[in-house]
């Protein structure tokens, strides 16, 4: 069991301006869905984008949430699903979510009903 006192001790030298920084994630997600795509998905312009990953600005607060929680279901679903397969299943229409697409739950919910959908895909649900 891990004390409370030993992780307030580590925490003096801790770096938690690595935890922050979302630009590798949003490499990570870039290479799977290109830059144009990706920044639909993160409610932004390509060139904001590229400006971003050229570190020439930063990203607003509700893209740096959406790269969080995109890559946190995209991690999770490459647990349980095959690669194109994930993919499918985001854009897809699920009766799941009442025929909308998970891509759009995740916009509009959060992660957290996704997360959940990938529990039940895992154990036997039907998605």
């Amino acid at each position: 069991m891990i004390m409370a006192t030993s992780l307030v001790k580590h925490q003096k030298t801790a770096d938690f301006t690595a935890l922050a920084d979302v630009r590798p994630m949003v490499e990570r997600l870039r290479s799977i869905f290109g830059v144009r795509a990706l920044a639909k998905l993160l409610g932004t312009d390509p060139g904001n984008l590229t400006r971003y990953l050229n570190r020439h600005r930063g990203l607003n607060g509700d893209a740096t949430r959406r790269v969080i929680d995109l890559d946190h279901v995209l991690t999770r679903a490459a647990q349980v699903m095959m690669g194109s397969t994930i993919l499918k299943w985001l854009e897809g229409h699920s009766i799941a979510f009442y025929g909308a697409r998970p891509i759009d739950v995740l916009r509009d919910e959060g992660p957290g009903p996704l997360l959940d959908e990938i529990s039940r895909i895992e154990s036997g649900g039907y998605a």
